[in-house]
């Protein structure tokens, strides 16, 4: 059966992060954010962002504008699959920044790298499975013109 034809997709993508969250090891990485950001955390969950909403309708990045030439990093370090997934809905309702565990660096280049002792730490773009880091996303202010 299509898990997501019968319960919904906002449900089916929930149900899809929860078994995600359960199989997934926190990892160190190296995130750089232009020449204001360099450290290695143990991350939870990371993003890159240029709006507001990924993942079924998650607002990880509350503050981010896609017309400000900057790139929203949030970073959750530090944080267990149970504290993550009890607190997902802070995600979804965009309250988790004011988080002791969150960091958020805004920035035009970052660059995301496996810290040494990491395994392969995988990439999720919009998605879709590219690869694995080493990553740089970097934006192009003004590249694109948008009409609201």
């Amino acid at each position: 059966l299509n898990f997501g034809k019968r319960f919904g997709g906002k449900l089916a993508f929930k149900w899809g992060m929860v078994k995600a969250l359960l199989r997934y090891r926190n990892q160190p990485v190296r995130i750089q954010v232009d020449d204001i950001f360099d450290e290695t955390l143990t991350v939870s969950t990371a993003a890159v962002c240029n709006g507001q909403y990924f993942g079924g309708g998650m607002r990880m990045a509350p503050n981010a504008a896609p017309d400000d030439g900057l790139l929203d990093v949030v970073v959750v370090a530090g944080v267990g699959t149970l504290k993550l997934l009890w607190n997902v809905n802070s995600i979804y309702k965009g309250e988790h920044l004011e988080n002791e565990n969150v960091r958020v660096v805004r920035g035009r280049r970052v660059t995301a790298l496996p810290a040494e002792g990491a395994g392969d730490v995988l990439l999720d773009v919009d998605g879709e499975a590219p690869g694995r880091l080493p990553a740089t996303f970097e934006i192009l202010p003004g590249a694109l013109q948008l009409r609201y």
